[in-house]
């Protein structure tokens, strides 16, 4: 199972302004990866307030959003609100047959994960910005030790867009998914 993190960044290292989650300073090359990637996959995760800032599920993808509180949202065939744990949930996405699951954020969604050693891979798009905001892309005060990475590959979408892929070695998706 392949558990990607997949996330765009300013170059001073924001996700969004605010709590909002509002991303209309990516560009069209950065939605394009994340459509290419996410689609491929065939499931995304995201937290609440972030599927709440995009309005709608994306097509042709499992929609898996993180809440508190499902019960106050209808699940459709392409799209789940659940409680469950991290451990739990890539469980029963596995059991769907997908090998592949993409986090598509935000913040507290990705630490999650990552706090809990069930990401294998790092998307990060920077964009040729710098932002007056505040959302960075992590809450590290949350992270129980360092995580080390190890670059995996460097893409050029356009003149002004990076794609910095890494890997993370220590992980425990093997050690869950193993017969």
């Amino acid at each position: 199972m392949k558990i990607s993190i997949v996330a765009v960044n300013s170059v001073n290292g924001l996700i969004s302004r605010d709590s909002d989650y509002d991303v209309d300073w990516s560009s069209p090359d950065d939605r394009k990866f994340f459509k290419k990637i996410t689609t491929s996959a065939g499931v995304v995760i995201f937290g609440r307030r972030t599927f709440e800032t995009i309005g709608k599920p994306l097509p042709k993808r499992l929609n898996v959003i993180l809440t508190r509180t499902p019960e106050k949202f209808h699940s459709t065939e392409n799209l789940l609100f659940t409680n469950d744990e991290p451990e739990i949930l890539i469980s029963k996405i596995g059991r769907l047959g997908f090998k592949h699951i993409v986090i598509g954020g935000g913040r507290e969604i990705y630490t999650l994960f990552l706090k809990n050693k069930l990401v294998t891979d790092i998307y990060l798009s920077i964009e040729p910005i710098i932002l007056k905001g505040k959302v960075t892309m992590l809450n590290v005060e949350e992270l129980n030790n360092d995580i080390r990475l190890e670059l995996e590959e460097l893409l050029k979408l356009s003149k002004n867009t990076l794609v910095v892929h890494y890997t993370i070695p220590e992980n425990r998706v093997r050690e869950l998914f193993s017969p």
